[in-house]
């Protein structure tokens, strides 16, 4: 999520949704739904972006980026 100064000194927010569904997949559609609504419901305050088919990563990638702890 990140943090951007909006007019009048108030912060906007920017969320980032990723999935490895298709846009026509319902839930991708759903994504999208949920992006509009939240920013006409915080007057534009919180933005979301949604990504497609693993544009930010697949499920597995969280797994490769975490580095491992040894005992």
């Amino acid at each position: 999520m990140g943090r951007r100064g909006g007019s009048g000194g108030e912060p906007t927010y920017e969320l980032k949704f990723n999935t490895v569904d298709v846009p026509m997949q319902p839930e991708y559609k759903a994504m999208e739904l949920f992006g509009k609504n939240l920013e006409a419901s915080s007057a534009g305050k919180i933005k979301v972006r949604t990504f497609h088919s693993g544009q930010l990563g697949d499920h597995q990638d969280p797994d490769r980026r975490t580095p491992r702890r040894s005992k």
